[in-house]
């Protein structure tokens, strides 16, 4: 007899923010997002056509949509549940357009996190496409709205994106944090 794995069920309401997009390598051109669910719903909705103004895309928009996902009964571990942001470029006065590059993003990560701002690096769709480095920034907000309050998320990213500059603070506040209370080996000849 085949034993059954049961899995919690869980939905979520997801409060997604399209801050920015950052380091475009159009002078001039009119981008705009379409934003779709890919697991856990069909939510599937397109951002306001903006036009490049310094090599920065200010889109400051919001979407809402619900999601379901699943998690492990024994481990509590949710599944991972994916959306997709796509970046395309208006062509021929907006009857068509060009995409340009995409971001992926597991929502099961940043559940129950509260608000949360990241930076993702836009993905090619082609091998042949150039990679021009665009980032987008956008925030994320995911709440319980049924199912068990207890589960667990997944690892997140280990390193997040730092901008120019920020590298320089973080070395700075680890390395004060190492000198005020951490570990220091000492050997018989320091004593």
């Amino acid at each position: 007899m085949a034993l059954m794995i049961r899995k919690k069920r869980y939905k979520f309401q997801v409060e997604l923010k399209i801050n920015e997009l950052t380091e475009v390598t159009f002078g001039k051109a009119i981008l705009f997002a379409k934003i779709r669910q890919l697991d856990g719903g069909g939510f599937s909705d397109f951002s306001n056509r903006v036009e490049v103004s310094n090599h920065t895309v200010k889109y400051n928009q919001e979407f809402t949509f619900p999601c379901k996902m699943n998690a492990n009964s024994n481990t509590g571990v949710l599944e991972s549940c994916k959306f997709r942001i796509s970046i395309r470029k208006e062509e021929k006065g907006g009857r068509n357009f060009r995409k340009i590059g995409f971001v992926d993003v597991d929502m099961a990560e940043y559940a129950g996190a509260g608000p949360s701002t990241q930076r993702y690096i836009l993905q090619a769709y082609e091998q042949t496409h150039r990679l021009d480095n665009s980032m987008l920034n956008l925030t994320l907000n995911i709440t319980l709205k049924e199912g068990d309050l207890v589960f667990q998320r997944p690892t997140t990213r280990q390193q997040p994106i730092q901008l120019p500059g920020e590298e320089e603070q973080s070395v700075a506040n680890t390395l004060s944090v190492n000198s005020r209370g951490g570990s220091a080996k000492l050997s018989m000849s320091d004593v």
